[in-house]
């Protein structure tokens, strides 16, 4: 079969598949969403978020030998491999919408630290005051909102999506700790969880202000 240059545009499963046939083009997509298992950083973020108790144990669950945390691992890898049947522009696309909407809310959480909560002790205080830090913040977020408007109403919607599931998972952890039908780490008294504990509490007290 003859392959013109113009069908070798969407991304290498798709050249295999028409180079080799349809099982090739699936065999690259599962192994390059197995290999792509280990580089996500999201995997020991989960296992730390189980450790201090605001997702259920079962996630800080790590190897004997290495410590690696094998159940956030298979999470993310099966979210990996859902997203390796998507197209390489739409996983692009729908990534940098996610990220554009958690680095608003980082520049949202520093201004507001920043006027609420201005004797908080910090490690490193930006200078300028708030009005500053407003003005340092103003053109990343204008931007940040200028790619997530041209993005389209598709990658608008799967973010949308995204962010719903997250705010769901949430309030869902709550009533999970609520009932204590899932077990919780608790977390000690520096942070570090201490698996076994069950539900029936929240995991932690906001500081007061001022507080470190």
């Amino acid at each position: 079969m003859t392959v013109t240059w113009h069908r070798l545009s969407s991304g290498s499963p798709v050249h295999a598949g028409l180079i080799a046939g349809e099982w090739l083009k699936y065999w690259m997509e599962v192994g390059a969403a197995v290999s792509s298992v280990g580089l996500y950083s999201a995997s020991y973020l989960l296992a730390s978020m189980a450790e201090v108790g605001h997702l259920p144990s079962l996630l800080a669950a790590r190897a004997p030998r290495f410590g690696t945390p094998w159940a956030s691992i298979t999470a993310t890898g099966a979210v990996a491999l859902g997203m390796s049947f998507l197209s390489f522009d739409s996983i692009v696309a729908v990534t940098n919408f996610l990220y554009g909407l958690g680095m608003l809310l980082e520049l949202a959480a520093f201004l507001w630290l920043r006027v609420r909560r201005p004797r908080l002790p910090r490690p490193y205080r930006a200078p300028g005051g708030a009005a500053g830090a407003a003005a340092v913040c103003t053109m990343p977020a204008a931007f940040l909102v200028l790619v997530m408007a041209i993005a389209g109403w598709k990658v608008c919607a799967a973010g949308a999506g995204f962010t719903a599931a997250g705010v769901a998972v949430y309030y869902l952890m709550r009533f999970f700790r609520a009932r204590g039908c899932v077990e919780f780490a608790r977390p000690g008294p520096e942070g570090e969880g201490e698996a076994g504990e069950h539900g029936g509490g929240e995991s932690g007290k906001e500081g007061e202000p001022g507080d470190a």
